[in-house]
């Protein structure tokens, strides 16, 4: 007859290794085979719990966790869990940390590492890097929690990289971006954060290096395509620009304000009809973009078709009444057409939303361009 212990256990570790590989559905079953062979085992509870938490079933979790700690209360493992569903997933910080604090001191020496990791997570989402950082350096003494503490770690440089970004100091905000991608060298984040930190300093080559070094690190990830086009088009390389933007559109057709980079791009290549297609296909799919139609009536404008072209600019201003570039390319289509007044008017407006831009905008030439694409963002990779 079979051991009714090995069949659960093997039960169990089938379902970890399903888990693992994101079968959660099989993972699900498999565990509750093993409930019914066993319902006193804390740690199939908690992996079951833990499959729950992915399929998003929070409030299931949190009580198969519960469970767990009322069968062994010294389970470090049901307390990492429980204390990370409900102060990571269930966003309850406050009550993740009074379970860490009530419990830690009842935990076997082992469950240190991990508790600390997950007070670290918790701590760092509340925006408390100094305290998780204290936390990560806690679990990185345990050498089974040694290189996730690591990660976390990282984690905290890069949060106090944009931080320091976002205080207007970019210097020390690069010293911790770096920090964190020397931590992590797998992670992308740091790196697409450096890249938008030197953009905002007008630093593009060092800015294509960082891009460059994330898509090293993450070649799938959507992000790194856009800004590594919007820095190449800053740079006057419009070919690679394109090449990159086609590959983020490959990764993520719908992208937000991805088709209108590439059509902006197009359209200083004078790609005009290859542009169009993609503002009508943008225009078509979210009407509410001032960003698409100020592009689509440009590129009427410079078909031939200065109606139609009017008509979007009037309505790319309608959405967004401070859209300088649609004030610019319509002051350039009424001074073509003699309409003195009306471009008079026009530029008064723009002078009076932001007049040092509109100087600088409004004596140049028509620009392909919108609210999407003209600002390297903010670092927020988390």
């Amino acid at each position: 007859m079979t051991d009714l212990s090995e069949t659960w256990r093997h039960l169990l570790r089938q379902a970890l290794e399903a888990h693992g590989q994101g079968r959660l559905d099989t993972a699900d079953r498999l565990l509750r085979r093993a409930l019914l062979l066993t319902t006193r085992e804390a740690q199939v509870l908690v992996a079951l719990a833990n499959v729950r938490r992915d399929q998003g079933r929070l409030k299931e979790a949190r009580q198969l966790l519960e469970q767990a700690r009322t069968l062994d209360p010294r389970s470090a493992a049901a307390l990492a869990s429980l204390a990370r569903v409900v102060g990571l997933h269930m966003a309850l910080p406050e009550q993740a940390l009074e379970l860490l604090d009530e419990a830690s001191g009842d935990m076997p020496a082992r469950g240190v590492g991990p508790l600390a990791l997950v007070r670290g997570e918790v701590l760092l989402e509340r925006g408390d890097i100094d305290g998780a950082r204290e936390a990560f350096e806690e679990a990185q003494g345990e050498t089974r929690s040694a290189a996730a503490a690591v990660k976390g770690l990282a984690r905290c440089a890069n949060a106090l990289g944009i931080s320091l970004a976002e205080q207007g100091q970019p210097e020390p905000a690069l010293f911790q971006l770096k920090r964190a991608a020397d931590l992590d060298p797998g992670w992308s984040g740091p790196c697409v954060n450096m890249g938008v930190v030197l953009g905002r300093l007008g630093r593009p080559g060092p800015a294509l290096e960082a891009y460059e070094a994330a898509l090293e690190r993450e070649p799938g990830n959507p992000m790194i395509y856009y800004n590594l086009g919007t820095v190449l088009r800053e740079m006057g390389r419009l070919a690679e620009a394109v090449e990159a933007l086609e590959d983020l559109l490959d990764l993520d057709p719908g992208f937000l304000d991805g088709r209108v980079v590439l059509a902006n791009v197009l359209g200083e290549l004078r790609q005009l009809e290859r542009a169009g297609e993609l503002l009508q296909e943008e225009v078509e799919t979210d009407p509410g973009n001032p960003a698409a139609w100020s592009s689509l009536g440009l590129v009427h404008i410079c078909q031939g078709n200065p109606e139609e072209g009017e008509r979007c600019l009037d309505l790319a201003l309608e959405l967004e009444p401070g859209n300088l570039n649609a004030m610019q390319n319509l002051v350039n289509l009424y001074i073509t057409q003699g309409r003195q007044d009306e471009a008079r008017t026009l530029r008064a407006r723009a002078r009076a939303i932001d007049p040092a831009r509109a100087e600088a905008f409004l004596s140049a030439g028509p620009v392909f361009g919108g609210s999407a694409g003209d600002d390297p963002g903010d670092p927020a990779e988390p």
